[in-house]
């Protein structure tokens, strides 16, 4: 394996950092609940993400880090990149899974609050 930063032969990098959400089940091995790579390239940070929601439908994504993705010019843009596209998917969904990762979501990055709600 490649050290982080660096490209394997298919150009998929190895990433310098993973936010992690674990599943929430005792045992689990598999794959986390939802996850962000991160990587710090020449072009600037790029990001992907995962999920594998268990509950109806049982969907889920993954994908590796490569050149297709956008290139930041700081980690936490790049981080947003990924909440933001993730925040979207769990959203339309009402289970508990969805719940978590919003929460974590929003622990990663607090959702802006609303100065003129109290108005």
């Amino acid at each position: 394996m490649p050290a982080p930063g660096q490209k394997n032969d298919c150009g998929v990098y190895t990433p310098h950092e993973t936010l992690e959400l674990p599943m929430p089940r005792k045992g689990w091995r598999g794959m986390p609940l939802a996850d962000i790579d991160l990587v710090q390239t020449p072009e600037g940070w790029r990001s992907c993400f995962g999920y594998q929601f268990m509950t109806g439908d049982c969907c889920g994504r993954g994908s590796p880090l490569t050149d297709h993705d956008r290139a930041f010019p700081t980690r936490e843009l790049a981080v947003s990149h990924s909440a933001t596209a993730l925040r979207k998917i769990a959203a339309r969904r009402a289970d508990r899974e969805a719940k978590l990762v919003l929460e974590w979501l929003d622990n990663l990055e607090p959702v802006q609050a609303d100065l003129f709600a109290l108005l």
